[in-house]
């Protein structure tokens, strides 16, 4: 049995939120459960009671298991931590990846909802979208001033501003889509809120002029995404969106994000100097560190990348 729990608080739960997971917590360890508490970057005050609660547990059930989720925070406590098997998701790499974990987490019947011709289209042209911001971080201050954690809550929000206003000009019989408003709404409100930079504020707004508007559905001039004479990015039919994603290209063109090709030489040469620095400080531990601690050189690495990757 998993009992799954979700604190929904700011940067201080409740007591009485506390005394439910303490509760849910003797309980999961008693009788051998999986707890899960999400958020816990948000519950620094909460850990350290945790913390001493795991410390003073005596004779946990074997089949119980305890699941912390958590974005990276200075002030995780280093006892859980160790005590920790530790699970490391990243964001997918590359613009085919990021679309593939967009669009496929979406749930068929989200897709059924509306009634809208138009609505199953501007889910993928808001994936795509999602995908590009998203795929912009890698390139450090070219792709953005700031870096910005778009993330599928941003996505997930958006597919229902476009669920609501698409199902009100349904029910109104109006065939106009209303791109102001949804234009706003998710360029200003949703992504655009967690721009504070002018330029990339620009961007955002570039975008949405770009993949907003009536010449989505142009019979006599079809929109692209971005197209040459080696790929084509359109919106597939609603039929074969997901045959279109994977025959994406893994190797994108950095046009699509509307960045210049040069881009990608800059994004391979950091990469190749970080990785370069990593393998001169290896070898130095290697020949200095290892003859006089006596440690395998596998060890030798594992405590590198420990200190070096936190």
């Amino acid at each position: 049995m998993v009992e799954r729990v979700t604190l929904t608080v700011d940067y201080k739960p409740s007591d009485g939120e506390i005394e439910i997971a303490l509760s849910l917590l003797e309980t999961a360890i008693a009788r051998g459960q999986w707890l899960m508490l999400q958020n816990c970057h948000l519950l620094v005050t909460f850990l350290r009671t945790l913390e001493k609660e795991l410390d003073e547990m005596a004779k946990p059930h074997p089949d119980f298991r305890l699941w912390l989720t958590t974005d990276p925070t200075p002030t995780f406590p280093i006892g859980i931590l160790q005590r920790s098997l530790k699970v490391v998701t990243e964001p997918p790499n590359g613009l085919k990846l990021n679309l593939h974990s967009t669009y496929f987490k979406l749930r068929s019947q989200s897709l059924d909802n509306c009634a809208h011709p138009a609505f199953r289209s501007l889910v993928y042209v808001l994936a795509f979208f999602h995908a590009v911001v998203q795929e912009r971080r890698k390139y450090d201050k070219i792709g953005w001033n700031i870096s910005y954690d778009f993330n599928e809550s941003d996505f997930n929000v958006c597919i229902e501003i476009l669920d609501t206003y698409l199902t009100k000009a349904v029910e109104a019989r109006d065939p106009r889509i209303p791109w102001g408003s949804l234009k706003y709404l998710i360029g200003e409100v949703m992504y655009g809120g967690r721009v504070i930079d002018d330029f990339d504020r620009r961007i955002v707004r570039t975008y949405m002029d770009e993949y907003m508007g009536d010449f989505l559905f142009d019979a006599f001039q079809p929109f692209h995404f971005y197209h040459d004479d080696t790929v084509d990015y359109v919106i597939p039919l609603a039929t074969s969106k997901e045959e279109y994603i994977a025959a994406v290209p893994v190797s994108q063109v950095l046009s699509v994000s509307i960045l210049h090709s040069l881009v990608s030489r800059y994004f391979l040469l950091s990469i190749k100097s970080s990785s370069d620095l990593d393998l001169a400080a290896i070898s130095i531990l290697t020949m200095s560190i290892q003859p006089a601690l006596g440690l395998p050189v596998s060890r030798i690495l594992s405590l590198y990348l420990l200190v070096h990757l936190g």
